[in-house]
């Protein structure tokens, strides 16, 4: 007799694709989801579900993931301990050693001396340097220079003249005549006689302008070309010869003498401390367990899968496994 029932299947197809009951799901770093989720649906299948309502299942699974986050991760970083599945030891040990302690040290002495040397040193030189040096100056230096003008000064002036000038002259006359006559051979006296003339009064205007324009155009040219070439020769030969001679004896006689006499003592005393940091890094089989045991011990390890033990926890804690 068939029967329906609430499956993780059946709820994960009912809030797709907009949710999915897995979407709050906490997981540590190292765990694929996506492997996850689909172990988990390969685990539970068709069993029914112990939480029928949707999104009581989805934060149900929120609070599940959260509560075993810690056992997920710490799965994690041990599969992920690197190490030597044969060796049985490997282990770090560090240690210091401290050690003290105190010294003294006293003595005295005495010491004295003598030495008497005669020294009769004698050194006689007797150097010859001679010297010829010769430098010849052989310098020549050709020179040819050239320089080429082409100046070229353009004038173009032009000058205007506008000028006016006005004149208003008057002219006024007032003149009277005075005429002396007598008869020829006549001894009387000259009568004279007065005419006036009539005042003339007279005026003179006008106006002279002078205009003109004066423009003076043209071009000055400079063009040549100056060169100074020749050469210069500067030869000759100069000599620094000659002999420099040191000759001489030199005596150094006497007697030395050399006495001493010294008394020393020594009182010392102190302390001595110091410490040793050791480091030892010790792995590898000692014989306990053989290499072959500890190998079997290592694919029971390999057999270990953290998808199908998450599976399974999900599947003890959200469904009702009934076959």
């Amino acid at each position: 007799m068939s029967q329906s029932k609430i499956t993780l299947i059946g709820i994960e197809n009912y809030l797709n694709p907009d949710h999915s009951v897995f979407e709050n799901m906490v997981l540590p770093e190292g765990i694929d989801k996506d492997i996850l989720v689909g172990t988990i649906f390969l685990r539970c299948q068709e069993f029914e579900l112990l939480y029928s309502d949707p999104d009581f299942l989805t934060a149900a699974v929120n609070v599940w993931s959260r509560k075993h986050y810690w056992t997920f991760d710490k799965w994690v970083k041990l599969i992920n301990k690197q190490y030597d599945p044969l060796y049985n030891k490997d282990y770090y040990e560090e240690w210091t050693d401290t050690h003290g302690g105190s010294f003294s040290k006293e003595g005295s002495g005495n010491a004295s001396g003598g030495n008497t040397e005669a020294v009769d040193m004698t050194r006689t030189d007797n150097l010859t340097e001679s010297t010829d040096l010769t430098r010849t100056d052989n310098l020549t230096e050709a020179r040819d220079l050239t320089r080429t003008d082409d100046l070229t000064t353009t004038n173009d002036l032009t000058k205007t003249n506008n000028l006016t000038r006005t004149d208003n002259l008057a002219t006024t006359n007032d003149v009277t005549l005075t005429h002396s006559e007598k008869a020829y051979n006549s001894g009387a006296t000259f009568v004279e006689t007065t005419k006036d003339v009539t005042d003339q009064d007279g005026s003179q205007t006008g106006t002279v302008t002078d205009t003109g324009t004066v423009k003076d155009t043209g071009t000055v040219k400079n063009t040549g070309t100056e060169r100074n070439a020749g050469t210069v020769t500067n030869t000759g030969t100069e000599r620094n010869a000659g002999t420099v001679s040191n000759t001489g004896t030199q005596r150094d006689a006497g007697t030395v003498t050399d006495s001493f006499s010294s008394t020393n003592g020594m009182n010392e005393s102190g302390t001595d401390e110091f410490e040793n940091n050791h480091t030892s890094h010790q792995y590898g089989n000692i014989g306990v367990t053989s290499a072959q045991a500890l190998f079997m011990r290592e694919t029971e390890v390999a057999r270990f899968n953290m998808y199908e033990h998450i599976a399974d926890l999900f599947a003890t804690e959200f469904c009702i496994m009934v076959y």
